[in-house]
């Protein structure tokens, strides 16, 4: 297979933002109109849930992506996609150990899996999309709102 550098070889990419990926990811996923939440466990964000009103989807991320501030979650047999596209919220958790500086860090640990997913969703804040007139509309692919709760866990 030709790769699309030629012969050249790309051996360690690093990101042109050098700041910490938590304060990355918190900035790139809210300017994405998500709201984070940092919180000291799994127990805080599942009571934080109930400030949430209305139907409310919960997720967990498989890895957060620092740099553009996306969710990276997995779906297999036993999960189901509807929690992250159905409700009009969503609630996803994120250890944040699970926190990668780039869409490379999670593609070699999905390289590194036994099996692939089914499905995996890259999540970058609400649902936008626009019509034909460029008129925004919110919500038609997915969720109106995303809540995104970074859990310590170090």
């Amino acid at each position: 297979r030709s790769s699309p550098l030629g012969d050249q070889e790309a051996t360690n990419v690093r990101s042109t933002d050098d700041r910490h990926p938590v304060e990355l990811f918190v900035e790139r996923a809210t300017q994405a109109d998500a709201v984070v939440r940092r919180v000291a466990s799994r127990e805080a964000a599942l009571a934080a849930l109930e400030d949430l009103d209305g139907d409310v989807g919960l997720c967990e991320a498989a890895w957060g992506i620092a740099e553009t501030g996306t969710l990276v979650l997995l779906h297999g047999p036993e999960g189901s996609r509807t929690a992250s596209l159905l409700p009009p919220t969503t609630a996803v958790l994120l250890p944040l150990s699970r926190l990668e500086p780039d869409l490379a860090a999670v593609l070699a640990h999905l390289g590194g899996l036994d099996a692939l997913p089914s499905a995996l969703t890259l999540i970058t804040g609400p649902s936008r999309t626009a019509d034909i007139e460029l008129e925004l509309c919110l919500g038609v692919h997915g969720p109106v709102a995303l809540h995104v709760f970074l859990i310590e866990d170090g």
